[in-house]
């Protein structure tokens, strides 16, 4: 089997793949083209497994970001996507199976290309292989796994101190906000949120802003996901501002009639800790995967590219 970067001409062969082997469901060469070529930064990298007879059979995707960190902003990618042809699942699992094969490809071309770290929200079982790849392969690994929790909507009386909508667009201002937060040492290390990659990102997502009603300033904003009520993405310029937000949107969603959900799920982490506090928060039996590995060698004794320095969020 060879294994290669794609071309554009496999476009059509990488939708069939993905239609047929992938529980996402068919994607059009439009949405394909507006993921994963014009995005915010690079094209997303694609490895794709190549068989003699059946053509595509295997793609893992990597795509590119920006991570902030202490001031400094390194080249990321992150790792998602692993698809394999069902006839191809039985294969046992060796360091020749197709899906190891497309990661070390993937990984050895994004070092390549210049990316300083890969990070990955998988499953809890890919953080066990990929700490048990670092024997047979050079890329490192640090892994963390997050609690899940959800709180119910619900209806409260509040006086509406601040300008609080639902948005679709995102406007320039949003980068100013997350330079403020991070300026507060509230975002140590985490992906850089910018206009262009928010609506990137959460085009398509329930989002809420909160301002300033005189000046207009950008407060905060939040984003949850419509199929299933996962908090998304969650940013606020301090704590009281992030409770009143959050508070805000649970009796928002609350008054809502058009989902199937009726709670708020939640990645915990530790920056909405003492947030967390002021809400009858429930536990749920799930848990959030984290990895990242440096990619570049300059960066491995740096002190502040750390798992608890990081600001994670679900969607990142």
């Amino acid at each position: 089997m060879e294994y290669r970067e794609y071309k554009e001409s496999d476009i059509p062969s990488l939708i069939k793949l993905w239609k047929e082997n992938s529980e996402w469901g068919e994607i059009s060469e439009n949405d394909f083209k507006e993921w994963h070529i014009d995005t915010p930064y690079e094209k997303v990298e694609i490895i794709v497994a190549i068989d003699s007879n059946e053509g595509i059979v295997g793609q893992m995707m990597f795509t590119p970001c920006r991570i902030h960190c202490n001031k400094n902003v390194y080249k990321a990618a992150r790792i998602s996507a692993p698809i394999l042809h069902k006839d191809f699942r039985t294969i046992k699992y060796s360091l020749n199976h197709p899906i190891l094969k497309l990661y070390i490809n993937g990984m050895s071309l994004i070092k390549k290309k210049g990316f300083d770290i890969a990070y990955v929200y998988p499953d809890r079982g890919w953080l066990t292989a990929l700490r048990g790849l670092q024997v047979v392969t050079k890329f490192r690994w640090e892994t963390k796994l997050f609690e899940c929790s959800s709180i119910d909507f619900k209806q409260t009386d509040l006086i509406n101190e601040y300008s609080f909508a639902r948005v679709t667009n995102f406007s320039n201002d949003y980068d100013l906000l997350f330079n403020q937060v991070c300026a507060n040492q509230s975002i140590f290390c985490g992906i850089v949120r910018t206009e262009k990659w928010l609506t990137y990102k959460l085009g398509g997502f329930i989002n809420y802003e909160l301002r300033e009603k005189a000046s207009s300033k950008l407060l905060g904003y939040i984003s949850v996901r419509p199929k299933d009520g996962l908090l998304v993405d969650f940013l606020f310029l301090n704590n009281e501002v992030g409770k009143y937000l959050l508070n805000l949107t649970l009796n928002e969603l609350a008054l809502m009639k058009e989902f199937e959900f009726d709670k708020l799920l939640i990645m915990k982490i530790l920056p909405l800790f003492e947030i967390l506090k002021e809400f009858d928060v429930n536990s749920v039996d799930y848990k959030f995967g984290f990895g990242y590995c440096i990619l570049n060698p300059d960066l491995r004794t740096r002190n502040e590219i750390l798992l608890n320095n990081w600001y994670n969020m679900p969607l990142d």
